[in-house]
C-alpha cells in the first residue's frame, strides 16, 4: 500500500464524510496536504454506501498519482463502522481506466463454436504448452466470419494453472485432410506443442499451423471484433460467425525468444527489445497498409513496462500501445482508440522493462513464466500471410567469448545448449555456465548497451515460412530521435 493514493469516506450520522489521502507506510494513510479529490454525491442504506467522486487525471500534487492509459491497480476495504482502522474485507483490481468499452453484442444472434478441452497434464513439469486439434464446423453453402472469443475457465485450477493460450489456425489441403483425423481431439488427448514427445503433435505445429487466429494471456477478458476488423477469448473457446467486409489477422512483434536473450540477476531495470523490420514490411504487407485495431503486449513475471514503437522514414511516430504499470496477472487485447496504419516499409519496436530484483540466476527467453518473453499481439485488417515479424540477439562472436564458451551444439532455438568447447566447459549446459558468470556492474552494463543497440537478426515468417533478406540485420533506424509525448497540463 505504500505510495497509493488513497480516499477515504463515508456517511455517519452528521453527514457525508470524504479525505483525500497518501499513504506512507503499513497504517492510516496521512491526510494529502491538497485536496484534489472531489466528493460528487454520497448516500447510505441498509445494505450499501455509494460515493460519487472525482479529479483531474493529473493534478501536479506528489500526493496524487497521475491517472494515465497505463495498467492501473485499484485497493480497496469497507468496515461496517465509520471507525478508520484496518479492514479485513479488502481486495485489488487491475483495470486500463482510458481503454473504450467493448461492444455490446446480443451473441444469441450468432452462431457459437466451443472448444472443449479437459485434459491431465504430466507431472513434474512447472510449464507445458499442450496442443490439442479441432475441426471446425462445416458451412458448405457460404464462409462465415469469427467475430467473438471468451475463454471459459470454469474451476479454479483451470484458472490458477492457464498462463496463455493461441489458436492457431492450420492451413491444410484438400488431399491432407486425412492427416488430421488421428490428431482430432475426439481421438487423441494432444501432446507437447513444441517439443517432439512423441506424439507427433509438435511436427503437426510446425508444419501446418504456424498462423495465429487468436492470442489470450492471463488475465484477459472477453474479446468482440469492431464492424470494421474481423476476428476475437477460453479453456473453453467460443466464437461468434457473421461475415463482414474486411477479414482480420493477427501479428506476432517483438524479440523472437531464445536462450541468447538473457536478463543478468539482480537488475532493475533491463531493457529487452525485438523489431520488426522495414524490409519484412516492405516485402510482405499489402500494397496499402494494414490497419491495426487491438494490441495484447505480454511478458512475463520480470515484466515492469512494454512499449511497442512505431517508425516511417527514419521518423519515430506516437507509440502504438505503451503500459507503464505492466501485470502479468492482467494481459488484455486493449482496442486502440483509434486505428493505426501501418505502411510497407514501416518499422515497429517492442520493448520491455525488466526487473530481476530477487533473482540469484540469470533469466533467459523461453516458454516457461520462469523465463521470458518480449511480444505484441497486434490484430489488424486486412488479413495477409505474415504472422511474424521480429528479431533477436545473435552476435555470438560477442557473446560466446563473454562467458568463456568457444563453441556450442546449437546456435538458434529456445532450447538449452550442450557446451562443445573448451574442453574445460565440455558437456556441460550454456544456461550452468552462464548462472556461474560474474556479473559485476561494469559487465551487466555493456551488456545492456550490446543487446540493445547492437544489429540483431530478422525473423519474418508467413505461411510458406520465413523470409530471408540479403541484410538480414535490424536495429533502430539510424539518428532516430525517439518519440516524446507532449507534456500533460496538470492543474
Amino acid at each position: 500500500m505504500f505510495g497509493a493514493d488513497v480516499i477515504i469516506g463515508g456517511v455517519n450520522s452528521n453527514g457525508p464524510y470524504f479525505t483525500d489521502r497518501w499513504a506512507t507506510a503499513k497504517r492510516e494513510p496521512k491526510i494529502d496536504d491538497h485536496q484534489d479529490w472531489e466528493l460528487i454525491s454520497a448516500s447510505e442504506n441498509n445494505t450499501h454506501t455509494i460515493l460519487n467522486f472525482g479529479r483531474p487525471f493529473d493534478t501536479c500534487d506528489p500526493e496524487d498519482l497521475p491517472i494515465t492509459s497505463a495498467t492501473t491497480k485499484v485497493i480497496w476495504s469497507m468496515g461496517m463502522t465509520d471507525v478508520i482502522q484496518y479492514h479485513a474485507k479488502r481486495g485489488s483490481r487491475s483495470v486500463n481506466m482510458f481503454d473504450p468499452a467493448p461492444p455490446k453484442y446480443d451473441v444469441s444472434e450468432f452462431d457459437t463454436w466451443e472448444l472443449n478441452v479437459n485434459t491431465s497434464l504430466p507431472n513434474g513439469q512447472d510449464t507445458v504448452y499442450w496442443c490439442t486439434c479441432h475441426r471446425s464446423p462445416d458451412f458448405p453453402e457460404y464462409k462465415k466470419h469469427i467475430v467473438g472469443f471468451e475463454v471459459m475457465l470454469d474451476n479454479e485450477e483451470a484458472l490458477a494453472h492457464n498462463h496463455h493460450m493461441i489458436l492457431h489456425n492450420c492451413l491444410v489441403k484438400k488431399e491432407n485432410y486425412d492427416l488430421f483425423e488421428s490428431y482430432l481431439v475426439e481421438n487423441n488427448p494432444g501432446g507437447l506443442c513444441y517439443t517432439n514427445d512423441g506424439s507427433g503433435m509438435s511436427d503437426l505445429v510446425a508444419q501446418y499451423c504456424q498462423s495465429y487466429f487468436y492470442v489470450w494471456a492471463k488475465g484477459g477478458g472477453p474479446l468482440f471484433i469492431p464492424d470494421n476488423g474481423e476476428r476475437f477469448d477460453s479453456h473453453k473457446e467460443r466464437f461468434s460467425f457473421l461475415l463482414r467486409e474486411h477479414e482480420a489477422g493477427v501479428l506476432s512483434v517483438g524479440n523472437y525468444y531464445s536462450y541468447t536473450m538473457m536478463i543478468p540477476p539482480n537488475t532493475d531495470p533491463f531493457v529487452v527489445n525485438g523489431h520488426c523490420s522495414s524490409q519484412c514490411t516492405n516485402s510482405q504487407f499489402p500494397e496499402l497498409r494494414i490497419n491495426v485495431f487491438n494490441v495484447l503486449l505480454h511478458s512475463h513475471l520480470c515484466g515492469r513496462k512494454i512499449k511497442l514503437r512505431h517508425y516511417r522514414n527514419g521518423t519515430e511516430l506516437p507509440w502504438i500501445s505503451t503500459d507503464d504499470h505492466y501485470d502479468f496477472n492482467y494481459q488484455q487485447n486493449r482496442a486502440l482508440l483509434e486505428n493505426r496504419q501501418i505502411l510497407p516499409g514501416d518499422g515497429m519496436t517492442t520493448e520491455c522493462t525488466d526487473s530481476t530484483t530477487g533473482l540469484n540466476n540469470t533469466t533467459f527467453g523461453g516458454l516457461s513464466t520462469k523465463d521470458e518473453m518480449c511480444d505484441a499481439y497486434l490484430m489488424y485488417f486486412p488479413r495477409m500471410e505474415l504472422h511474424t515479424c521480429s528479431s533477436a540477439f545473435q552476435d555470438f562472436p560477442y557473446l560466446l567469448p563473454l562467458f568463456g564458451i568457444e563453441a556450442v551444439d546449437s546456435y538458434f532455438g529456445v532450447t538449452d545448449p550442450t557446451i562443445l568447447s573448451p574442453a574445460s566447459l565440455a558437456g556441460k549446459k550454456f544456461s550452468e555456465v552462464v548462472n556461474a558468470f560474474n556479473w559485476t556492474p561494469e559487465i551487466k552494463a555493456e551488456f545492456q548497451n550490446k543487446t540493445l543497440f547492437s544489429y540483431q537478426r530478422i525473423f519474418c515468417a508467413g505461411n510458406d515460412g520465413f523470409v530471408n533478406f540479403q541484410d538480414n540485420s535490424v536495429n533502430y533506424p539510424e539518428d532516430y530521435v525517439p518519440y516524446e509525448p507532449p507534456p500533460f497540463n496538470c492543474t
